[in-house]
């Protein structure tokens, strides 16, 4: 049991003020400027039913080394006034664990400009007035592996990559426009029926071009382009 005032320090793994968290395996780390927007979040984190972690992190060459090597993370960002620009906070999550997923918090942004978050390796964006309501249902979902963001800023996302093509292992098959989009919304564990809706397309057609996506990519299954090959998961409804 734990009666003293909550403190917040760099590092320290955030607890109930009277009752202190058992241990876990989902980890949310705090990048804010503000030690007000600090509390309000570890509020929120705290009153939240869910089973977590909250640490707060400071700088990019010391927040990587505040939470468990081989945990599972949820990192959030207040994206206003960041001491460090934010690639280099990604650059090092990036090379310390793949298992890590971002959600950003900011006033309200346009949709091209959350879609540059997803570019730049984001899972999910909220806005400030978003947060009480959703931030639980926000960690949840980035922490299965799915992306939180409306189905504007997914069909923008897709407008953004619809200029890529990709390669299979072997090198030898590309991918045409079509299916690098498919690709990358299997990748973020979108249904046929999901797939179909953001592109304006047929589901007979989206079944088409997974079935030549997997066959390019040598994959048995549509499991094998996920992150942790766990299947398909149901479009977040959050906006």
């Amino acid at each position: 049991m734990c009666n003293a005032s909550r403190i917040i320090l760099p590092g320290v793994i955030i607890m109930l003020r009277r009752t202190l968290l058992p241990a876990v395996q989902l980890q949310v780390g705090l990048i804010v400027s503000h030690s007000l927007v600090a509390n309000y979040l570890c509020d929120l984190l705290l009153g939240l039913d869910m089973n977590l972690t909250p640490v707060l992190l400071q700088d990019p060459i010391t927040a990587t080394s505040m939470l468990p090597a081989h945990s599972q993370q949820v990192i959030l960002f207040d994206l206003h006034d960041l001491p460090w620009p934010v690639s280099t906070y990604l650059d090092a999550f990036n090379l310390a664990s793949q298992s890590s997923a971002f959600i950003g918090l900011d006033q309200s942004r346009e949709v091209g400009e959350i879609a540059d978050l997803l570019l730049s390796g984001f899972s999910g964006f909220l806005s400030y007035d978003q947060v009480p309501d959703l931030l639980g249902p926000a960690i949840a979902s980035v922490a299965k592996g799915e992306t939180w963001v409306t189905p504007d800023v997914m069909r923008k996302y897709m407008r953004m990559t619809s200029h890529r093509s990709l390669l299979s292992d072997s090198g030898t098959e590309v991918l045409t426009k079509r299916e690098s989009q498919i690709r990358d919304l299997l990748k973020k564990r979108y249904s046929n029926k999901e797939i179909a809706m953001l592109l304006g397309i047929c589901e007979s057609t989206v079944k088409f071009h997974v079935s030549n996506v997997l066959a390019k990519l040598n994959a048995t299954g549509r499991r094998d382009l996920t992150p942790n090959g766990t299947g398909t998961l149901v479009l977040p409804k959050c906006g």
